[in-house]
């Protein structure tokens, strides 16, 4: 694992800093500076679980393994907490607790997707 799953990460939280300068959330933009700051902090074990959920969506062929609406679910989930971020409702202390939070969202939002349970013989009867 490279530094570069760390650049993109960086920019990603760089990127929400700028969002949210641009609206006037403050306490949002200095969260996310916060973000950034932190990012070269994040074990190697959280990024690669983290890169993983965007690996394996990208690998998938969307007409014969999974909906689309599986392939989304890391990025969703990534918007939707930058958005808590901005409302105020969630707010991380480290990049590492972001990562963190992230993985578990992913694999709960995996684990109750519909077409799983449907697609699992042992749950047919």
């Amino acid at each position: 694992m490279d530094g570069w799953y760390w650049s993109l990460m960086e920019e990603t939280f760089q990127k929400a800093v700028e969002i949210f300068r641009s609206a006037g959330n403050h306490t949002a933009a200095a969260l996310a500076q916060r973000l950034v700051e932190t990012t070269d902090d994040v074990p190697a074990e959280l990024v690669q679980r983290q890169q993983d959920f965007w690996n394996e969506s990208a690998e998938f062929d969307d007409v014969n393994d999974v909906p689309d609406a599986m392939c989304r679910i890391p990025e969703d989930i990534h918007d939707e907490m930058m958005a808590e971020i901005g409302w105020g409702t969630y707010a991380p202390v480290t990049a590492t607790d972001f990562i963190t939070e992230h993985i578990r969202r992913v694999n709960e939002a995996q684990r109750a997707r519909p077409w799983a349970a449907a697609s699992d013989p042992k749950r047919w009867h």
